[in-house]
């Protein structure tokens, strides 16, 4: 019987042990990948859990990521979203906006179909349009609102009412709400600036101070 050659033994091996390694090695470039933002279901070391549902708007590889506890029912957040927005403008390169639902129906009854709505358009790759009409018709919030922005960003009206109707996306607020309660969050609007809490409101000079500061920081 023919012995298998030493030398091609330890060249088989050793191409396995670099395919072994290449594999690895992507796996990594995959969670890490996009400056701060981990984009698989898996939690940050001292922030929320990131999922690759979550809305997302800016830079593809940030220095800055923003995650944003909102309410589609609170004024306050009408008012940081604009302001967020603007940041956004400002360092297209440089920040990531992270959305997540902090419906509160004890307020409003209506927030969390208003956050069911926005995901239902999120599956028609509009959430953020319609975020920014529904957050500035907060008065107006209702189906008829619902269907009117639908209308207005072109969606297919079919699709979205089914998606509204059956409550399709209601699993992605649901994701957001088991984070609300480990985090002990008590007030939307919530942020997390690079893992950094800060509750409530804030103005956009006081978001260009801590933002543009860590954006220095990484030049």
């Amino acid at each position: 019987m023919n012995e298998f050659p030493k030398k091609t033994f330890w060249t088989v091996i050793s191409i396995i042990g670099v395919i072994i390694a290449v594999v690895f090695i992507s796996l990594i470039i995959k969670l890490f990948d996009r400056g701060h933002i981990i984009f698989t279901d898996v939690k940050t070391p001292d922030g929320p859990e990131l999922f690759s549902t979550d809305p997302i708007l800016g830079a593809v590889s940030p220095s800055v990521v923003v995650v944003y506890f909102g309410n589609f029912t609170c004024e306050g957040c009408a008012d940081l979203s604009r302001n967020l927005k603007s940041i956004v403008d400002k360092y297209p390169n440089d920040v990531t906006i992270i959305w997540k639902d902090f419906p509160n129906t004890t307020l409003n009854s209506e927030s969390s179909n208003a956050a069911i709505s926005a995901r239902c358009a999120q599956d028609q790759n509009k959430f953020w349009e319609y975020h920014d009409v529904l957050m500035s018709h907060q008065s107006d919030i209702g189906n008829d609102l619902y269907l009117a922005i639908s209308k207005e960003l072109g969606l297919r009206e079919g699709k979205f009412t089914r998606c509204v109707r059956s409550k399709k996306t209601e699993k992605y607020i649901t994701e957001s709400l088991n984070q609300v309660t480990t985090l002990n969050l008590t007030t939307a609007p919530t942020l997390f600036i690079n893992n950094k809490r800060y509750t409530g409101n804030k103005t956009l000079p006081e978001l260009e101070t801590i933002i543009g500061d860590l954006i220095a920081g990484t030049k």
